[in-house]
């Protein structure tokens, strides 16, 4: 992976994507780590997904007019953020350590 690759995913990170808690889909009550980026252009989030070794998934949604960029396990999210996290905004730094991710 370049490092211009790297700094430009964090920036398009900062605008467009988030860090969260998800609700589990066992019946414990649990809350699940995912990391996901909202995009009209496809191309953009291939991109990204490249730039960050070629973790999580790209989904088409609302009939394909969006697509989604999501990592949905707390190995993958630590990992993206790993990557990313040099390079990440205060906000977006805040954002993943109010879900439990420390670095």
């Amino acid at each position: 992976m370049l490092e211009t690759e790297l700094a430009w995913a964090a920036g398009f990170f900062d605008g467009e994507g988030t860090t969260g808690l998800a609700k589990g889909t066992d019946s414990i009550i649990r809350r699940k780590p995912r990391l996901s980026v909202p995009q009209k252009h496809r191309e953009c989030l291939e991109r990204f997904q490249k730039a960050v070794g070629g973790l999580g998934k790209i989904y088409p949604v609302n009939h394909g007019q969006i697509h989604h960029f999501s990592v949905q396990n707390a190995k993958g999210v630590d990992t993206v953020l790993t990557l990313l996290w040099p390079y990440l905004s205060c906000h977006k730094k805040q954002q993943a350590e109010n879900a439990g991710f420390k670095f």
